[in-house]
């Protein structure tokens, strides 16, 4: 068309070149118009304009690099529309979308270009980057965090919510930068961190930036004299998402720290460096779920001025935050800090796991101080030793024996030139001819294995499914199923018969043992309410539930489980020799049930299970 004797196109980009060349226009090439947008849209793109050619001579890289510099490294997506070429003079469109995790920013701006004798050649300004843009201002990006969902308890009782904390560090701006380094050492030191990490993190930080060291929860705050002797040292109040306690359930809750550079890059946008994050346990797990979506707001302020100071600065995007999600678990806080209160007396590893006999719900999963964050409750693996016998004992069963069939306790048992022996404390009386029940109640290990050669590995692997072990199911949390592979040789089934040679479990899996025996089905652990596993094994039947729950309430009555009378129900202790010392060194178990609940407590380093497990199941019940 024509207005005032000037010409007017509007084309689509893609034949922006073959117009150019039919209307006598600058030449074909790299400086061609669709060459000349395209390398635009890219450098858009990218956060980088290096090599792009102007009409006016500005630096668009450098320039976009100041009207950018707020954005946290954040880069829209742009698409060019229809060119309108208009003789010397050409605009594009330009639609830019910058995605945020609570929305899109779209809108659209204008680049133009002129025609040289070389040419198409961009007329870079700021309007470029967005209409409202000066070649004095810059685009800030401002992150508004989301509430964290909490972490509840089986009842709905909030187990990690937000909890007052001091947090520790150097403030820049009170001290001169011949003084830094000195400093932030001498804070490293005295709060017991890594020195060249905190000194590398305050280099990395602005002058006058506040550089956290170490966050304490305020209810037991111990502050080192040398930290607030240190020139700089602050102290500020904030609050984080914690448990009750430093050590409640620490190694399946987790903790929340601040997203580093790769965290960050792996969110596809999700996640800024500096945002709060789960690192570990249930909070990383669930970190979508509970970080919820940050709000995001962009504003223009004067390139001269820090965003901060900039008086009632122009809004051009805002998206409100949404609030994280709770997660409900089937912990109770009360039986959990009851089980933790039961092993503060134990130096070294120990764990107790409770499980609800019907449902299979971990009501509590405790581990000792020496086991610090690591979930050995729930995902330790080690040999279950003699409290293995329940699953060797259904395993017998079902090969056609009952609890008063007959077998014999030997003082020793050769099996393919292995002489396997009994426990120390097994009494004399125990040995000779005797029933499966009490064998099992007395802990003989002689004879359960003798019946090796009745059953074959599927069958024991088997008997443990129906038991809840030796199965992997994906529950939300660190958790270790159990472990009953084939064995090598004759020697490593005779090992497994008494939960030795390859058997693994976890305190949680011998709970769900004793819960299956208990409830007279298959139960499987859980934690996350909303992840209960189905059972993939052959369900128990009623006869053998029965059968079962008479040989574990013989532990009680008469065998070594009998210090529980008034305790427990139904129970089997056991040990698991370790090592190649001589002695073999032992870990220590006992699992049991009543009431409802079923109990695995594990001790590392225990000498028998009655001695050292026992009393941290009766402080448990209260008993």
């Amino acid at each position: 068309m024509t207005r005032g004797g000037t010409r007017h196109l509007t084309i689509p980009l893609l034949a922006v070149i073959l117009v150019a060349a039919t209307a006598g226009c600058a030449p074909l090439g790299r400086f061609g118009l669709n060459t000349q947008v395209t390398a635009l849209v890219q450098g858009l793109t990218r956060g980088s304009m290096a090599g792009l050619r102007t009409s006016n001579g500005v630096d668009a890289n450098a320039d976009l690099a100041a009207l950018t510099s707020g954005m946290d490294g954040i880069r829209p997506q742009v698409t060019p529309g229809a060119a309108i070429v208009d003789g010397s003079k050409a605009s594009v469109p330009l639609s830019y979308d910058w995605v945020f995790p609570a929305g899109t920013w779209h809108y659209t701006a204008t680049a133009t270009y002129s025609r040289t004798t070389e040419g198409w050649a961009l007329d870079w300004t700021a309007t470029t980057l967005h209409p409202a843009l000066t070649e004095d201002t810059r685009l800030v990006h401002q992150r508004t965090t989301a509430d964290r969902g909490q972490i509840l308890g089986a009842d709905g009782t909030p187990l990690v919510k937000d909890r007052d904390v001091f947090i520790l560090g150097l403030d820049k701006s009170t001290i001169g930068s011949e003084q830094v380094d000195a400093s932030a050492k001498a804070i490293a030191t005295a709060l017991d961190i890594d020195q060249q990490g905190y000194l590398d993190r305050v280099h990395a930080a602005g002058p006058i930036a506040f550089v956290e060291a170490l966050t304490i929860r305020a209810d037991q705050a111990q502050v080192p004299s040398a930290f607030l002797n240190a020139p700089g040292a602050r102290i500020q109040k904030d609050t984080r998402p914690l448990a009750p306690t430093a050590t409640f359930a620490q190694g399946l809750l987790g903790t929340v720290g601040a997203a580093d550079a790769k965290t960050a890059q792996a969110s596809g946008g999700k996640v800024l460096e500096g945002d709060t994050v789960g690192v570990s346990g249930l909070q990383q797990r669930f970190d979508d779920q509970l970080r919820g979506t940050p709000g995001d707001r962009v504003i223009v302020v004067p390139r001269s001025l820090p965003a901060g100071r900039a008086a009632n600065p122009p809004t051009l995007f805002s998206a409100t935050p949404t609030a994280g999600a709770a997660l409900r678990t089937t912990l109770d806080q009360a039986r959990q800090t009851r089980a933790e209160q039961a092993l503060a007396s134990v130096k070294g590893s120990a764990a107790l796991v409770a499980v609800d006999t019907s449902s299979g719900a971990i009501l509590a999963a405790a581990t000792s101080t020496a086991d610090g964050a690591n979930p050995t409750a729930t995902y330790g693996r080690v040999a279950p030793g003699s409290t293995f016998k329940v699953v060797t004992s259904l395993a017998l069963l079902r090969a056609g024996l009952t609890p008063d069939s007959p077998v014999t306790c030997s003082p020793t048992l050769t099996v393919d030139g292995r002489t396997f022996t009994n426990y120390s404390d097994l009494p004399t009386s125990a040995l000779g001819p005797t029933t499966l029940r009490k064998a099992v109640a007395n802990s003989c290990n002689t004879a359960v294995i003798s019946q090796h050669d009745r059953i074959t590995p599927q069958q024991l692997a088997e008997a443990a499914a129906s038991l809840g072990l030796g199965k992997d199911y994906d529950a939300g949390f660190p958790a270790f199923y159990g472990s009953v592979p084939p064995p090598a040789n004759t020697v490593g089934g005779a090992e497994a018969m008494i939960g030795q040679g390859l058997i693994e479990a976890s305190p949680m899996a011998m709970a769900g043992v004793a819960a299956s025996v208990a409830s007279g089905h298959t139960v499987i652990p859980h934690l996350v309410a909303s992840q209960q596993p189905t059972p993939a094994a052959a369900p128990l039947t009623p006869q053998e539930a029965t059968q079962l729950q008479s040989i574990m309430q013989a532990v009680v009555a008469e065998g070594t489980g009998s210090g529980m009378r008034g305790t427990l129900t139904g129970a089997k202790t056991g040990t698991a020799e370790y090592g190649t010392a001589t002695p073999p060194k032992t870990h220590a178990w006992m699992i049991g049930y009543r009431d409802g609940i079923a109990v695995a407590v594990y001790v590392g380093d225990g000498p028998s299970g009655s001695a050292s497990a026992g009393p941290l199941m009766k402080a448990f019940f209260g008993s």
